[in-house]
C-alpha cells in the first residue's frame, strides 16, 4: 500500500513575494520604518540653545550650570525659595533663579532670569523699548500671549513688566514634567 501526499505549492508562504516584489516590499518597509523614525525624532519645539542665540546677557544664558555663573560673576546675594534659590547680581541688574529639585531639565543651572538692565536683551527687546512693539516681535516669533504682558513657547516664558514701556524683563524656562510639583 502506498500513500500520496497531496501536491503543495514549493514556493510556501514567501512564495507570493519571491524575487523582485519582494525587494521592493523589503525596500518599503524600510523607507516606511525611516521615515517614521525620521519624523518622530525631529522636535519642533524650542529649546535652550534656540532661545539662548536669542539672549544677549553678557555670556549668562539658560541652562548655564551654577558654577560657570559664579566663575563668571562671583557669588553674587544668594536668597532660598521653594524648589530652588536665587542669586542677585546688582552691579548687572540681575537676578538668576536654579532649580534645586533634581528631576528639573535645569537642575542646578539658570532656569529664570530677570533683568532690568538695559545693556541685556532677549530677542533684541530691551529696557525702555516700547511694549506694545516688544509684544509683537515675540509674536512674530512663535511666542503665544497668555495674558497681559506674558508670552509662552513651549517651556519657555517671557514676561516683559511695565506700562508703555519695558522695564523689566523675566525669561523662564518651566519643566512641563514638574508642572503638577509643589514645593
Amino acid at each position: 500500500m502506498s500513500f500520496k501526499l497531496p501536491r503543495t505549492n514549493r514556493t510556501g508562504a514567501m512564495g507570493v513575494f519571491s524575487g523582485k516584489k519582494l525587494v521592493v516590499l523589503l525596500t518599503a518597509v524600510i523607507v516606511i520604518g525611516v521615515s517614521f523614525a525620521v519624523y518622530f525624532s525631529m522636535d519642533a519645539r524650542l529649546h535652550f540653545q534656540d532661545i539662548n542665540k536669542q539672549l544677549r546677557m553678557d555670556g549668562i544664558r539658560l541652562d548655564m550650570p551654577e558654577q560657570d555663573v559664579i566663575d563668571r560673576w562671583g557669588q553674587g546675594t544668594n536668597q532660598e525659595g521653594f524648589g530652588g534659590h536665587f542669586r542677585t547680581y546688582e552691579d548687572h541688574k540681575v537676578e538668576l533663579g536654579f532649580s534645586d529639585d533634581s528631576e528639573s531639565s535645569c537642575y542646578r543651572s539658570v532656569c529664570n532670569i530677570v533683568s532690568s538692565n538695559a545693556d541685556y536683551s532677549i530677542y533684541d527687546i530691551k529696557i525702555q523699548d516700547d511694549i506694545a512693539s516688544s509684544e509683537m516681535q515675540l509674536w512674530e516669533r512663535g511666542f503665544k500671549s497668555v495674558e497681559n504682558h506674558l508670552y509662552r513657547q513651549d517651556e519657555f516664558y517671557i514676561s516683559l513688566q511695565g506700562d508703555s514701556i519695558v522695564e523689566k524683563i523675566q525669561v523662564w524656562f518651566s519643566d512641563k514634567d514638574l508642572q503638577d510639583r509643589e514645593y
